[in-house]
């Protein structure tokens, strides 16, 4: 199991998880400041990435964010 956690927002961010084989398995794009959540059974093994973007050009390059991965 894979649980990403996006949280402490300085912007509107979204959350994406991809496979081994580069294919986007799941993604979260709750609106505003609101922390992203992935939780994902992983049928496959191997290297996943994750992926934080941001909405809209909302970059804070200063501003931290938390990502926990468990």
């Amino acid at each position: 199991m894979i649980r990403l956690e996006l949280a402490s927002l300085p912007a509107d961010y979204d959350l994406f998880l991809w496979s081994p084989a580069g294919v986007e398995v799941e993604h979260s794009w709750r609106s505003g400041l609101l922390d992203e959540l992935i939780v994902y059974r992983a049928l496959v093994s191997g290297e996943y990435r994750a992926e934080v973007r941001p909405v809209y050009g909302q970059w804070h390059g200063t501003d931290p964010y938390d990502l926990r991965l468990d």
